[in-house]
Protein backbone atom coordinates (compact mmCIF):
# COMPACT_ATOMS: atom_id res chain seq x y z
CA UNK A 1 0.00 0.00 0.00
CA UNK A 2 1.25 3.62 -0.49
CA UNK A 3 1.12 6.65 1.51
CA UNK A 4 -1.13 8.19 -1.41
CA UNK A 5 -3.97 5.42 -1.22
CA UNK A 6 -4.43 5.90 3.37
CA UNK A 7 -7.41 7.64 3.96
CA UNK A 8 -7.93 10.37 6.03
CA UNK A 9 -8.42 8.86 9.98
CA UNK A 10 -6.45 5.64 8.66
CA UNK A 11 -3.14 4.66 10.22
CA UNK A 12 -0.19 2.83 9.10
CA UNK A 13 3.51 2.15 9.24
CA UNK A 14 5.80 2.69 6.89
CA UNK A 15 7.51 -0.30 5.57
CA UNK A 16 10.15 1.32 2.93
CA UNK A 17 11.29 4.70 2.14
CA UNK A 18 11.65 4.70 -1.28
CA UNK A 19 13.40 7.58 -3.73
CA UNK A 20 16.99 8.17 -4.03
CA UNK A 21 19.61 10.85 -3.54
CA UNK A 22 18.08 14.00 -2.33
CA UNK A 23 14.49 12.98 -2.55
CA UNK A 24 14.94 9.94 0.05
CA UNK A 25 16.95 12.34 2.31
CA UNK A 26 14.59 14.87 2.33
CA UNK A 27 11.71 12.09 3.65
CA UNK A 28 13.80 11.04 6.21
CA UNK A 29 14.43 14.41 7.39
CA UNK A 30 10.81 14.96 7.32
CA UNK A 31 10.56 11.93 9.37
CA UNK A 32 9.19 9.11 7.48
CA UNK A 33 11.41 6.79 8.71
CA UNK A 34 10.84 2.55 8.47
CA UNK A 35 9.00 1.63 11.76
CA UNK A 36 7.15 5.01 12.02
CA UNK A 37 3.49 4.69 12.57
CA UNK A 38 1.54 7.47 10.67
CA UNK A 39 -1.63 8.91 10.85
Amino acid sequence: MRLSDLKQGQTGIIRQVGGGGQLRQHFLDMGLIQGTEIT
